[in-house]
């Protein structure tokens, strides 16, 4: 516990050995071996000498350091110039949760910077004691736009005890996030998270009902979280989303009923990649790969069926297996299928295997060399001089309706957080363009792991 309350989760052996003093094991002296001489007198004077050695004896000494015994058993690691650490940062998380019970150190723990220790030690705490007025403190000090004290409260939700008294109030602060239109879905999805990790038996019933409201948005989320929890209960409601007006239920509904994995789910997946519209079949044939058996089984006889929608649909099915015997039958497609239109679909496949690496971030172009911003100012009758900050024009490309542009802006924005910028970046989060709301929120969140303190949106009329 010293190690998480001190943040140190590389401290000195030193250190370490005062912590664990009072913890330590001894062995007593003792006196010699007591005479089997059955004697009278002998036992006596046996009895005599004992008696002696023990008022002489005063100091009691470990016979072997606690710390030597935790590094043996693999619990530490110990390394050169007085530096220690636990094995895996889990057990000295555990292992502190579980003394918090024992010692009032809730305040200490509260106040100390966000690292993986803190929140480790609050899990196992909530695990074994009552954490009420910590998640309490930390559900108020929750905000927007990340909600961070909120979603690390979430992950104590798996191993506490049901009956715990606050796990209804945080519960319920989750719901509200998660049905909050007009914030960005990746911020909705993490509240989402929240119920699928919790494994508690109500997220299944909320995810079901959440699944028949009108807002697709939000039955999009609810129908991933019953995938996720692989919710037998929900195929039914799953089927029904298939039919929704929302390609992006539609999808997710693929994947919940693959994810849920039984008979009913596979057959009517399976159904719909035989007989739904061009689009819905690609969801089927996409979904149906993250099945490794029946799914890929499903997608080899596919090929060989005479419909040339199905074929296209299992193309791209079989472009999201990362093994050797798809690539080799996406080739063969590439060259022998009698249609043009599932040879096209095969080739694109393959050339996005190809060029994977351009999906990962890219070094920004220094202001004054970015095309696309060269052309944007020169629109504006404005220049971008060398070594000059054009904070400025990326703030005005931020305000256009052309959405390229404002896509373009953000990211060179995030490094200049002054509090024109972060106002203007909220303005577009809370926009009705939902591409341009979730970049606008990972550039904040990028913004804040960073260290940058961002305020709520409120101070701006936001929110």
């Amino acid at each position: 516990m010293q190690a998480i309350l001190s943040a140190q989760p590389i401290f000195d052996p030193r250190k370490a050995r005062d912590w664990v003093k009072s913890f330590e094991v001894t062995d007593q002296e003792v006196g010699a071996e007591p005479n089997s001489s059955p004697n009278p007198e002998a036992q006596v004077e046996e009895s005599k000498i004992t008696k002696k050695r023990k008022k002489i004896e005063k100091v009691s000494t470990p016979s072997s350091s606690l710390l030597d015994k935790m590094v043996s058993s693999g619990l530490l690691i110990s390394y050169p110039n007085n530096k220690m650490r636990f094995s895996h940062a889990v057990f000295a998380g555990y292992l502190a949760g579980h003394a918090l019970t024992t010692y009032n150190a809730e305040d200490a723990i509260l106040n100390q910077p966000d690292w993986s220790g803190k929140y480790l030690t609050m899990r196992y705490f909530a695990a074994h004691g009552d954490a009420s007025k910590l998640i309490q403190k930390l559900m108020e000090f929750s905000r927007l736009p990340m909600h961070r004290p909120l979603f690390a409260v979430a992950r104590c939700l798996r191993d506490a005890p049901k009956n715990a008294p606050w796990r209804g109030k945080l519960f319920g602060t989750l719901a509200a996030v998660l049905q909050t239109e007009g914030i960005p879905l990746s911020l909705r999805g993490q509240a989402m998270a929240a119920f699928v990790y919790s494994n508690d038996p109500s997220a299944s019933t909320l995810f079901r009902q959440l699944i028949a409201t009108p807002a697709f948005d939000l039955v999009h989320l609810a129908v991933l979280g019953a995938g996720a929890m692989h919710d037998v209960k929900a195929v039914k409601v799953l089927e029904l989303a298939l039919q929704a007006p929302s390609l992006s239920v539609r999808r997710a509904a693929c994947m919940a009923l693959v994810a849920i994995n039984t008979n009913e789910a596979l057959e009517i997946v399976a159904q719909m990649l035989l007989s739904g519209d061009e689009d819905i079949r690609r969801a089927a044939g996409e979904a149906i790969a993250n099945d490794t058996k029946e799914g890929h089984a499903m997608l080899k006889e596919g090929i060989t069926i005479n419909d040339i929608l199905l074929r296209r649909a299992v193309v791209y099915g079989l472009g999201r297996i990362k093994e050797d015997w798809a690539i080799e039958l996406l080739q063969k497609i590439q060259i022998e299928d009698e249609q043009w239109v599932v040879r096209n679909a095969a080739t694109e496949v393959l050339d996005a295997k190809l060029v994977a690496n351009s999906l990962a971030p890219q070094r920004l172009s220094i202001a004054h060399e970015s095309p696309w911003l060269i052309e944007f100012a020169a629109k504006k009758g404005l220049g971008v001089s060398p070594g000059a900050p054009a904070t400025d024009i990326f703030l005005l490309a931020l305000k256009e309706d052309d959405p390229d542009a404002r896509l373009a802006a953000l990211p060179y924005l995030k490094y200049h957080p002054n509090d024109s910028v972060i106002s203007q970046i909220y303005a577009a989060m809370y926009k009705d363009d939902p591409e341009l709301r979730e970049a606008a929120y990972l550039t904040l969140w990028e913004m804040g792991t960073s260290g940058v303190k961002l305020p709520d949106p409120s101070q701006y009329g936001l929110g």
